[in-house]
Protein backbone atom coordinates (compact mmCIF):
# COMPACT_ATOMS: atom_id res chain seq x y z
CA UNK A 1 0.00 0.00 0.00
CA UNK A 2 3.14 2.59 0.45
CA UNK A 3 2.76 5.22 -2.27
CA UNK A 4 -1.40 4.88 -2.80
CA UNK A 5 -2.47 4.48 0.73
CA UNK A 6 -3.62 1.05 2.48
CA UNK A 7 -7.24 1.45 1.46
CA UNK A 8 -7.02 2.25 -1.80
CA UNK A 9 -4.55 -0.18 -2.27
CA UNK A 10 -6.61 -2.99 -0.99
CA UNK A 11 -10.05 -1.55 -3.04
CA UNK A 12 -7.81 -1.72 -6.01
CA UNK A 13 -6.80 -5.49 -5.26
CA UNK A 14 -9.94 -6.22 -6.42
CA UNK A 15 -11.74 -3.27 -8.72
CA UNK A 16 -8.33 -2.58 -10.02
CA UNK A 17 -5.61 -5.47 -10.69
CA UNK A 18 -4.03 -3.59 -13.33
CA UNK A 19 -3.43 -0.83 -11.37
CA UNK A 20 -1.87 -3.12 -8.90
CA UNK A 21 0.56 -4.92 -11.31
CA UNK A 22 1.32 -1.53 -12.78
CA UNK A 23 2.58 -0.33 -8.79
CA UNK A 24 4.31 -3.82 -8.32
CA UNK A 25 6.34 -3.36 -11.62
CA UNK A 26 7.30 0.36 -10.52
CA UNK A 27 8.26 -0.85 -7.55
CA UNK A 28 10.32 -3.45 -8.10
CA UNK A 29 12.14 -1.98 -11.18
CA UNK A 30 13.30 0.96 -8.24
CA UNK A 31 14.32 -1.80 -6.21
CA UNK A 32 16.27 -3.56 -8.93
CA UNK A 33 17.90 -0.20 -10.17
CA UNK A 34 18.96 0.77 -6.31
CA UNK A 35 20.56 -2.61 -5.12
CA UNK A 36 22.45 -3.22 -8.68
CA UNK A 37 23.60 0.33 -7.82
CA UNK A 38 24.71 -0.80 -4.64
CA UNK A 39 26.18 -4.18 -6.01
CA UNK A 40 28.24 -2.28 -8.22
CA UNK A 41 29.67 -0.53 -5.06
CA UNK A 42 30.76 -3.55 -3.55
CA UNK A 43 27.39 -4.67 -1.20
CA UNK A 44 27.26 -8.47 -0.53
CA UNK A 45 23.92 -8.14 1.60
CA UNK A 46 20.36 -6.66 0.91
CA UNK A 47 17.95 -5.75 2.85
CA UNK A 48 14.15 -6.28 1.82
CA UNK A 49 11.43 -4.31 3.72
CA UNK A 50 8.07 -5.28 2.68
CA UNK A 51 5.85 -5.32 5.81
CA UNK A 52 3.36 -8.47 5.22
CA UNK A 53 2.03 -8.64 8.44
CA UNK A 54 -0.09 -7.07 10.76
CA UNK A 55 0.71 -8.67 14.75
CA UNK A 56 -2.58 -10.83 14.21
CA UNK A 57 -1.39 -12.23 10.79
CA UNK A 58 -1.78 -11.27 7.29
CA UNK A 59 -1.79 -7.94 6.03
CA UNK A 60 -3.90 -9.14 3.09
CA UNK A 61 -5.03 -12.71 1.88
CA UNK A 62 -2.47 -14.75 1.25
CA UNK A 63 -3.64 -15.19 -2.34
CA UNK A 64 -2.80 -11.43 -3.16
CA UNK A 65 0.65 -12.03 -1.60
CA UNK A 66 1.18 -15.14 -3.87
CA UNK A 67 -0.34 -13.81 -6.93
CA UNK A 68 1.29 -10.04 -6.67
CA UNK A 69 4.09 -10.29 -4.32
CA UNK A 70 5.92 -13.24 -4.96
CA UNK A 71 6.62 -13.13 -8.40
CA UNK A 72 8.29 -9.66 -7.74
CA UNK A 73 9.89 -10.51 -5.27
CA UNK A 74 11.68 -13.84 -7.06
CA UNK A 75 12.75 -11.01 -9.50
CA UNK A 76 14.88 -8.97 -7.02
CA UNK A 77 16.04 -12.12 -5.26
CA UNK A 78 17.39 -13.94 -8.23
CA UNK A 79 19.17 -10.33 -9.35
CA UNK A 80 20.74 -10.14 -6.19
CA UNK A 81 22.13 -14.07 -6.48
CA UNK A 82 23.27 -13.27 -9.50
CA UNK A 83 25.39 -10.35 -8.28
CA UNK A 84 27.03 -13.01 -5.68
CA UNK A 85 24.76 -11.29 -2.56
CA UNK A 86 22.36 -12.40 -0.03
CA UNK A 87 18.79 -10.85 0.72
CA UNK A 88 17.28 -10.72 3.98
CA UNK A 89 13.26 -10.27 4.22
CA UNK A 90 12.21 -8.03 6.72
CA UNK A 91 8.40 -8.04 8.43
CA UNK A 92 7.00 -6.77 11.23
CA UNK A 93 3.99 -8.81 13.09
CA UNK A 94 3.47 -12.25 13.00
CA UNK A 95 4.95 -13.49 9.86
CA UNK A 96 4.09 -17.65 10.73
CA UNK A 97 1.75 -18.43 8.39
CA UNK A 98 3.49 -16.63 5.29
CA UNK A 99 7.01 -18.35 6.11
CA UNK A 100 6.70 -20.55 3.06
CA UNK A 101 6.08 -17.14 1.10
CA UNK A 102 9.28 -16.18 1.86
CA UNK A 103 10.92 -19.31 1.45
CA UNK A 104 9.77 -19.81 -2.44
CA UNK A 105 10.02 -16.57 -2.51
CA UNK A 106 14.10 -16.93 -2.53
CA UNK A 107 15.16 -14.96 0.45
CA UNK A 108 18.15 -15.97 2.22
CA UNK A 109 17.56 -14.89 5.67
CA UNK A 110 14.20 -13.21 7.69
CA UNK A 111 14.26 -10.70 9.96
CA UNK A 112 12.16 -8.99 12.83
CA UNK A 113 10.49 -12.38 14.69
CA UNK A 114 8.82 -9.82 16.47
CA UNK A 115 7.85 -10.74 19.90
CA UNK A 116 5.55 -11.93 21.36
CA UNK A 117 3.54 -12.57 17.97
CA UNK A 118 5.75 -14.81 16.13
CA UNK A 119 5.67 -18.34 17.52
CA UNK A 120 9.28 -18.96 17.49
CA UNK A 121 9.25 -22.77 17.88
CA UNK A 122 7.16 -23.28 15.33
CA UNK A 123 9.69 -20.67 12.61
CA UNK A 124 12.53 -22.90 13.91
CA UNK A 125 10.67 -26.10 13.01
CA UNK A 126 9.41 -24.80 9.50
CA UNK A 127 12.44 -22.48 7.99
CA UNK A 128 15.40 -23.18 10.76
CA UNK A 129 17.26 -25.18 7.93
CA UNK A 130 16.16 -23.08 5.15
CA UNK A 131 16.82 -19.10 5.83
CA UNK A 132 18.91 -17.31 8.78
CA UNK A 133 16.79 -15.91 11.31
CA UNK A 134 17.42 -12.52 12.77
CA UNK A 135 16.22 -10.63 15.74
CA UNK A 136 12.97 -10.86 18.03
CA UNK A 137 14.69 -8.79 20.96
CA UNK A 138 11.68 -6.61 22.08
CA UNK A 139 11.97 -3.24 21.05
CA UNK A 140 9.10 -1.59 22.56
CA UNK A 141 9.84 -2.50 26.15
CA UNK A 142 12.72 -4.93 26.71
CA UNK A 143 15.31 -2.73 25.35
CA UNK A 144 13.42 0.60 26.01
CA UNK A 145 12.54 0.42 30.09
CA UNK A 146 13.25 -3.28 31.10
CA UNK A 147 15.77 -4.56 33.71
CA UNK A 148 19.70 -5.92 33.04
CA UNK A 149 17.86 -9.73 33.77
CA UNK A 150 14.88 -8.76 32.01
CA UNK A 151 17.50 -8.27 29.16
CA UNK A 152 19.08 -10.94 29.65
CA UNK A 153 16.24 -13.06 29.51
CA UNK A 154 14.74 -12.22 26.58
CA UNK A 155 18.36 -13.24 25.02
CA UNK A 156 17.95 -16.46 26.84
CA UNK A 157 14.70 -16.71 25.49
CA UNK A 158 15.43 -16.22 21.72
CA UNK A 159 18.89 -18.05 21.87
CA UNK A 160 16.91 -21.45 23.56
CA UNK A 161 14.96 -21.75 21.10
CA UNK A 162 16.33 -20.45 17.49
CA UNK A 163 20.20 -20.76 18.64
CA UNK A 164 20.99 -24.48 18.56
CA UNK A 165 22.17 -26.04 15.18
CA UNK A 166 23.22 -22.32 14.41
CA UNK A 167 21.93 -20.18 12.03
CA UNK A 168 20.51 -17.06 14.23
CA UNK A 169 21.33 -13.66 14.16
CA UNK A 170 20.40 -12.20 17.42
CA UNK A 171 19.96 -8.72 17.06
CA UNK A 172 16.77 -5.73 18.18
CA UNK A 173 13.32 -6.92 16.41
CA UNK A 174 13.01 -3.40 14.65
CA UNK A 175 14.60 0.16 15.13
CA UNK A 176 12.20 2.67 18.22
CA UNK A 177 13.55 5.81 18.89
CA UNK A 178 13.09 5.68 22.56
CA UNK A 179 15.55 2.07 22.67
CA UNK A 180 18.30 2.56 25.87
CA UNK A 181 22.08 2.21 24.73
CA UNK A 182 22.16 0.62 27.91
CA UNK A 183 19.84 -1.87 27.25
CA UNK A 184 21.54 -2.67 24.22
CA UNK A 185 24.84 -2.88 25.47
CA UNK A 186 23.46 -5.62 28.20
CA UNK A 187 21.96 -7.29 25.07
CA UNK A 188 25.02 -7.37 23.23
CA UNK A 189 26.98 -8.67 26.64
CA UNK A 190 24.29 -11.60 27.21
CA UNK A 191 24.73 -12.51 23.61
CA UNK A 192 28.46 -13.05 24.38
CA UNK A 193 27.90 -14.72 27.49
CA UNK A 194 24.98 -17.11 26.69
CA UNK A 195 25.25 -17.35 22.96
CA UNK A 196 29.06 -18.94 22.50
CA UNK A 197 29.21 -22.43 20.89
CA UNK A 198 28.46 -25.26 22.48
CA UNK A 199 25.63 -23.86 24.29
CA UNK A 200 24.97 -24.22 28.06
CA UNK A 201 21.62 -22.72 27.80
Amino acid sequence: GQGMGMGPFVRALKGNPKLIEERFEMTTEIVLGLFKTYAECGAKVFFEGGDIAFRNGPLINPKYIDKYVIPCMKRVTEAVHEWGGKIIFHSDGDITSLLDFVVDAGFDALHCLEPPYVDLNLVKKKVGNKLCLLGNIDTTHVLVSDTKKEVEDAVKHAIKILGPGGGYILSPSNSHPTMSYQRIKWMIEATKKFGTYPLQI
